[in-house]
């Protein structure tokens, strides 16, 4: 090729990234625009003109940079996960230590100063999961979110209780990425990899495995607070179990909480998942009810519910690849040119049971096991869609797809007061807890009263402890 001919063809490919650009722009902005947003006219107009135009923001702003900060803590975490390799376990709770004195003196200053206004901690409300507007304005703020390092992994060697102790600030996505290469997950490890160890476990947690372990709360044996007087306390069944017992559901209205030790499982690289499509809320609940009560129940159980009376049970073992059946197939899930699991699951709803399985189903699978355990991140469970109509479109996986999704604390903070209190009001994320037999009337309810699908339905095992913010009823 000359040197003339290079000349000639650079600014033709200038231009034809530029026109390709303008059109991928439009393309975005049209569609976005024209996708129904179904808001009254009650809404403020801020919030319709934000609901009009989310979905090019989305894609070409709060999508790559939440790439970008998904992209530093990788990497941090991976330093973090190096330098740990070389030093003691004396070293790693000296640096502990430190990081706890600044949240101690911080609540000691408050102490002193007259106690004047409420502790909260300082983290901006817009970091958080919850939909909930925290208005900390008045407050007095304590730091706590450099209280996200992994302390210590025990293994067990030779038993079979393994656990993690952790800074509250660990996300799961760090506890997948420390612990599956050692054969170790959680005993619930939540599926969406931004929430943290600390928010799981002073609000609730509930996973597909709920039904034999119960909320996240009973694989927690012990949590490190600072109180309001500025004293580190270690509580445990021990020491003090009336209060081990109180701060799940707490929320941190207890104390700023600084380590916790959570039970850990050891694991096999898949988890064999079978799908069991239902016809009827009935049928549902009786399946449920077979698959979750009395001895040899499958590890994780779970259903999502499409219609109100169509759904599809997953059902799942760990499982070594030699262990399936002869002839099930590998799916890796969440590759980003996959369409969103849940859409996956849906196809399910008319396949026909495969003959000879006692449970069913229509459909098995080897999942591995980050994948299945992180099924839900790439589309925010079915969120994403919501906000960007064709992001399970395979032209948007192939552009954006390996981006992976907007991140909600971003979401969040993209909005202003104003659209970010209509968003709540416009908006359901609604988790409740009901005994499996009345299942078919809460479905009724939620139709009734909401008629969003998905519906995503764990059953989780109630234990008495004694004590806390919830227990069986007698």
């Amino acid at each position: 090729m000359t040197a003339a001919s290079s000349e000639e063809i650079l600014p033709l490919l200038f231009a034809a990234a530029r026109y390709a650009a303008l059109f991928l722009l439009s393309l975005v902005f049209l569609l976005g625009v024209g996708a129904p947003t179904n808001l009254s006219g009650t809404f403020p107009w801020q919030f319709r003109l934000a609901a009009r135009l989310r979905t090019p923001i989305l894609v070409f702003v709060v999508v790559p940079l939440s790439f970008a900060r998904w992209a530093v803590g990788e990497i941090r975490g991976r330093v973090r996960d190096f330098v740990r390799a070389f030093e003691n376990d004396g070293d790693v709770m000296a640096g502990h230590d430190r990081r706890v004195s600044r949240v101690v003196e911080a609540v000691k200053a408050w102490d002193r100063g007259g106690r004047k206004r409420k502790l909260r901690t300082a983290r901006p409300s817009w970091m958080g999961m919850s939909v909930h507007i925290a208005g900390k304005e008045g407050s007095h703020r304590i730091e706590v979110r450099h209280l996200n390092h992994v302390l210590e992994v025990d293994n067990d060697e030779g038993g079979n209780n393994p656990t993690v102790t952790v800074e509250p600030g660990v996300t799961m996505g760090d506890l997948t990425r420390r612990l599956l290469p050692l054969g170790l997950m959680l005993d619930l490890h939540v599926e969406m990899e931004s929430v943290t160890a600390g928010g799981a476990a002073m609000g609730f947690g509930i996973e597909t495995n709920s039904h034999a372990s119960g909320f996240f709360q009973e694989a927690v044996t012990m949590y490190e607070l600072v109180d309001s007087h500025g004293t580190v306390r270690t509580v445990t069944t021990e020491t003090d179990p009336e209060l081990f017992r109180a701060l799940p559901w707490s929320h941190g209205s207890l104390g700023f909480l600084t380590a916790l030790t959570i039970k850990c499982a050891r694991v096999k690289p898949y988890v064999h998942v079978r799908y069991i499509p239902t016809s009827s809320r009935g049928e549902l609940t009786e399946k449920l009810r077979e698959l979750t009560e009395g001895e040899g129940c499958p590890r994780f159980v779970e259903a999502t519910v499409f219609s109100e009376e169509k759904a599809v049970i997953q059902v799942g073992d760990y499982r070594d690849a030699h262990e399936a059946p002869v002839g099930t197939q590998i799916h890796g899930i969440n590759h980003f040119w996959k369409p969103f699991y849940y859409r996956y699951v849906e196809g399910m709803i008319d396949a026909p049971p495969r003959p000879g399985d006692a449970e069913g189903a229509c459909h098995g699978e080897l999942i591995p096991l980050k994948h299945y355990t992180h099924r839900f991140t790439r589309s925010v469970f079915w969120e994403l869609e919501d906000m960007i109509p064709f992001s399970n479109h395979p032209l948007y996986r192939l552009l954006w797809g390996w981006l992976g999704a907007p991140e909600v604390g971003l979401l969040k903070l993209a909005q202003g007061p104003v659209i970010r209190q209509a968003s709540v009001e416009a908006h359901v994320v609604q988790e409740s807890i009901a005994p499996l037999r009345h299942l078919a009337e809460c479905i009724e309810k939620f139709d009734s009263w909401f008629g969003c699908y998905p519906l995503l339905v764990f059953p989780v095992r109630i234990y008495d402890r004694g004590g806390g913010m919830l227990h069986p009823r007698k």
